[in-house]
């Protein structure tokens, strides 16, 4: 069953970080200096476009790995600043590699990077506040980094839209792929295992 995640892009780092990979995507090319072939040729397989790739990603810490580990393909994703709902898309892949992210986004004074990385749909624009009507009767009023809307508030919301899919369209305006052959926004049916993306399972080429 599908989840909702949240991330914030509260400061300016973070911003420059949505130029980076959520207004603008990176280059594929980028993925093969850092997974192997058989790695990329998957990857490249649940891209929209071969070519290019949007993504986002968590610093380690005690929070965002077990949340990180729970996300699945399919799964909505909603980005946050300023107090209102700014991005739709869906998680296509997950991928654990401090170096891509690296060469992506570089890294914090502490030198953390953003290493627990998820490839996304092309975010589609939304403005919504997070304390409107009807919106803030289902979601958080208020967000930090990055974070799962609850599994009480999960069914709420489908036992008054039927689904997070109708949910998502109605508050958001808009489309939500109920399946890969919806070319605009393409989630990939195949489960990706996580470990297959591991830094630490790479192989060196």
């Amino acid at each position: 069953m599908r989840q909702l995640y949240i991330f914030t892009a509260g400061d300016a780092d973070a911003r420059e970080h949505l130029n980076d990979s959520i207004r603008n995507p990176q280059p594929s090319s980028l993925l093969d200096a850092h997974l192997t072939a058989e790695q990329v040729d998957y990857l490249r397989s649940l891209l929209p476009d071969p070519q290019s790739f949007y993504a986002w990603g968590a610093v380690p810490g005690k929070r965002n790995i077990p949340m990180w580990n729970q996300m699945q393909d399919g799964d909505i994703v909603l980005t946050v600043f300023d107090n209102r709902y700014r991005y739709v898309s869906f998680v296509i892949a997950k991928i654990h590699n401090a170096d891509l992210a690296r060469a992506i986004w570089g890294q914090t004074s502490e030198g953390k990077t953003w290493e627990y990385m998820y490839i996304l749909t092309q975010p589609r624009a939304v403005d919504v506040h997070v304390t409107s009507k009807p919106v803030i009767d289902y979601l958080n009023n208020g967000y930090r980094g990055f974070s799962r809307i609850g599994d009480e508030r999960l069914a709420k919301i489908r036992g008054a839209y039927g689904n997070l899919e109708n949910f998502v369209e109605e508050i958001f305006s808009t489309v939500v792929p109920r399946s890969a052959d919806e070319q605009d926004l393409v989630v990939a049916e195949a489960t990706v295992d996580p470990t297959v993306f591991d830094s630490e399972n790479l192989v060196d080429g």
